[in-house]
């Protein structure tokens, strides 16, 4: 391999992990196009349906438990726009999506290990980052994306939404472990009466009056 070359792990809607062999100053194009020309990414995103249109968005992932603000969390909620005009400037600072022509390799630099200097030497934690990915490949087929607006979750105020992306054979244990990890969202409820938390998904059918709702 290419001493300028740039290897970037890519998790796929559906968990599974690709690895896109890019140039150093690739940028987010770049890696796009790579993955999406081999078949077996193209057929665990999307089975039999056909999309020209990909992004890729920066993981997030937030702590067990996380306290939001309410204000914290409107800033991240799209308030049910994302198909209005302004949908590209949405998708970016909002869904984490990336621009097409951002630099791939400041994403893929991992944070500081705090804990590292109180370990015995390893060289494990200098290159883990290699197998972890930081980015999600994902279609934009309009089939491929749910709203999830929040009702009775610890922590998320009752009406927030929430979009992710979807596989073509995305489950729902799949999409809460999704939003869970996402959203930081509680696991267990501690003190008297309190236990694990068991989150579901209710289909909610809208109605030509209530569909902005």
């Amino acid at each position: 391999m290419s001493d300028n070359a740039l290897i970037a792990p890519v998790l796929l809607p559906s968990g599974s992990l690709h690895f896109s062999a890019v140039k150093a100053d690739s940028i987010v194009q770049d890696v796009i196009k790579a993955l999406t020309q081999l078949e077996d990414v193209q057929e665990d995103v999307l089975g039999d349906w056909e999309c020209n249109e990909w992004a890729v968005q920066k993981l997030r992932k937030e702590p067990p438990g996380r306290p939001w603000e309410e204000l914290e969390l409107e800033s991240l909620s799209d308030g049910g726009s994302y198909l209005s005009a302004i949908r590209l400037l949405l998708m970016t600072s909002i869904l984490g999506i990336l621009p097409g022509d951002a630099r791939v390799q400041p994403f893929l630099t991992p944070p500081e290990p705090k804990t590292l200097k109180a370990r015995h030497f390893s060289s494990f934690p200098l290159t883990s980052h290699l197998h972890t990915p930081f980015l999600r490949l994902v279609s934009l087929h309009p089939h491929l994306v749910i709203s999830l607006k929040f009702l009775r979750v610890p922590e998320i105020h009752d009406g927030f939404t929430w979009k992710i992306f979807l596989a073509r054979n995305t489950t729902a244990e799949e999409i809460l472990d999704t939003v869970t990890d996402e959203l930081g969202l509680t696991r267990v409820l501690e003190g008297p009466g309190g236990g694990t938390i068991d989150y579901v998904i209710e289909d909610v059918w809208g109605t030509p009056e209530n569909e902005g709702e």
